[in-house]
């Protein structure tokens, strides 16, 4: 769901159902589906979810996500990130948990679902979390997104754009160079195309102020993504 905020006249996510997310929302799958569902996935029909649909088809916009979850599931998405986040927190509402007489679920169903399934179909956190890991991983390589044995060599890279925003000049810092910097408009269209050869090289585009999008490709694997501003 998004809005328009008529203010600053851009799109906002609204953020909603977050109790449901780690796979509580089965939508009539089983456990096993839900860690492996598509990451393109959208309820049939597809014309029910118009935005994610149309930009699912398009080639640059799904690029782009491919390379956003990408980031993602490297950095963020793991067991080594989330445990110790479900660890700390788990001391702070166990004496709530424990408290609540109007809860649908045991205090065992509780302490179990931290690393299990329990009721059939709630699947645990920290197994959902590394099942669906697995499965994501499998899924990105079709997108050269590889997270085996020589992932560090790109996607551990890391690239900053600066300024940003900026009045079209810029400069991009890395770790490898020489990589490649594309830059599309907001109907997903090439408008810059440009080697990068050193740190610190500057980039100039010529456009009118707003937002764009920009991959950095490193070897002809997307490195880097993000979104560009321009005053």
């Amino acid at each position: 769901m998004v809005y328009h905020d008529t203010i600053t006249d851009k799109m906002h996510f609204i953020v909603w159902d977050a109790n449901e997310a780690f796979g509580n929302f089965n939508m009539g799958m089983n456990i096993s589906q839900l860690e492996s569902l598509s990451m393109s996935y959208i309820p049939n029909p597809a014309s029910s979810r118009p935005l994610t649909d149309k930009m699912l088809q398009n080639t640059t916009y799904k690029n782009i996500y491919a390379s956003t979850v990408c980031n993602y599931v490297a950095n963020y998405f793991s067991n080594a990130y989330l445990d110790p986040k479900i660890d700390s927190l788990y001391p702070i509402i166990k004496p709530h948990v424990y408290a609540d007489p109007n809860k649908p679920y045991t205090n065992q169903n509780f302490e179990d679902n931290f690393t299990m399934t329990v009721m059939g179909n709630i699947p645990g956190l920290k197994s959902f979390i590394a099942n669906r890991r697995t499965s994501l991983i499998s899924q990105l390589t079709a997108y050269g997104c590889n997270m085996g044995l020589n992932e560090s060599s790109i996607y551990n890279l890391q690239f900053t754009v600066n300024p940003n925003p900026n009045n079209g000049t810029f400069t991009i810092d890395g770790e490898k160079f020489p990589v490649e910097i594309e830059i599309y408009n907001s109907l997903g269209q090439v408008i810059c195309k440009q080697t990068v050869n050193g740190k610190l090289e500057t980039v100039t585009l010529r456009e009118a102020g707003g937002i764009y999008f920009y991959q950095i490709l490193s070897e002809n694997i997307t490195a880097a993504s993000g979104k560009l501003v321009i005053e």
